[in-house]
């Protein structure tokens, strides 16, 4: 989760600091896992999915629950050895992956965010689909939301709609679709953005991340069907490799 090194080695930094909040919200991972499983089609035994940047393996483990053989690209050596404690071949990364694998699709999860040159990243991830392979994309959106919280987890940037297909395009790929999620968790992020510095936590804590998950996002994932093409808390793209 981070981008080339000078030498121009693809690799990918730990950028996996705040994984545990993340699981106080099941709701928002189910949402996740939803629209995974709709940009790269329905499941099957032998349909191949290349997880980039799969932290403990939350949606690897949803995606083989599912029917898909997951293989996964991680760098913490703590989460690689729980992936393959698991189960799942793990490589550290994308240039680890066997060339010709030729997955059916690749998926990053609040990935491509932590990554310097993130078209690089995606062409070598495209180096890796067949063709017709699908990739999706999940982000956090809008750099006027950008914190403490975001410098914190190490991200590069925040993306719009149009700003995370374009560097998609750039790496070769087509768009078959794109949208905002969360749109309530816009407003949230801002008031986070925007709240008074006291020296307290970078980051919300795991309460606070499971009551908005209970009681708050059920209703924007509603607000979402007719917010998508314009507002929300992160922003999705799924496309193809010609």
């Amino acid at each position: 989760m981070a981008g080339a090194d000078a030498g121009g080695s693809l690799r990918f930094g730990d950028g996996t600091a705040g994984l545990d909040v993340m699981e106080s919200a099941p709701r928002y991972n189910t949402a996740i896992e939803d629209d995974i499983v709709r940009a790269i089609g329905l499941p099957t035994a032998t349909k191949r999915v290349l997880d980039v940047g799969a932290g403990k393996g939350e949606f690897s483990r949803r995606l083989r629950d599912r029917g898909y053989a997951v293989t996964c690209v991680e760098v913490s050596p703590d989460h690689v050895a729980e992936l393959r404690a698991s189960g799942f071949e793990v490589h550290a990364s994308i240039e680890d992956v066997p060339s010709g694998a030729a997955f059916d699709a690749a998926i990053l999860v609040n990935v491509l965010e932590h990554i310097e040159q993130d078209a690089t990243a995606l062409r070598a991830i495209a180096e890796q689909l067949r063709p017709g392979g699908r990739l999706f994309v999940w982000v956090p959106a809008f750099e006027v939301l950008y914190s403490d919280h975001d410098y914190g987890l190490g991200h590069f940037r925040r993306y719009r709609r149009e700003t995370l297909e374009r560097v998609v395009r750039i790496a070769g790929f087509r768009i078959v679709d794109s949208g905002y999620r969360d749109s309530l968790g816009w407003a949230a992020a801002l008031a986070w953005r925007l709240r008074p510095r006291r020296g307290e936590a970078t980051e919300p804590s795991a309460s606070s991340v499971a009551l908005y998950d209970r009681l708050l996002f059920p209703v924007s994932s509603a607000v979402d069907r007719v917010a998508h093409p314009v507002i929300g808390k992160n922003v999705i793209v799924t496309a193809e490799r010609p």
